[in-house]
C-alpha cells in the first residue's frame, strides 16, 4: 500500500474514534510512525497537497569549473 493511502486510512480510522495503536495495526505501520505523522501535521488538511519525493539537487562546484 502506498504511503498516501495509508495516511488517508489512518485519518479515516482516527476520525471514527479508533485508538492510535489499533489504527497502526490496521494500516500496517508502527505506532511511532503514526505518532510522528500526527505530531508533524501530516494527517491534517488536504492530503492531496503533500508533495512526495525529492526535488532537483543544487549544482555544486567542481575542480573542472573555470575560475
Amino acid at each position: 500500500m502506498f504511503e498516501r493511502e495509508k495516511r488517508v486510512l489512518a485519518r479515516h480510522y482516527l476520525d471514527e474514534g479508533v485508538s492510535r495503536a489499533e489504527v497502526a495495526r490496521r494500516v500496517g505501520i508502527g505506532r511511532r510512525t503514526l505518532y510522528n505523522w500526527i505530531a508533524g501535521g501530516l494527517l491534517e488538511g488536504r492530503l492531496g497537497d503533500l508533495k512526495g519525493g525529492y526535488g532537483p539537487r543544487q549544482p555544486r562546484a567542481s575542480k573542472l569549473d573555470p575560475l
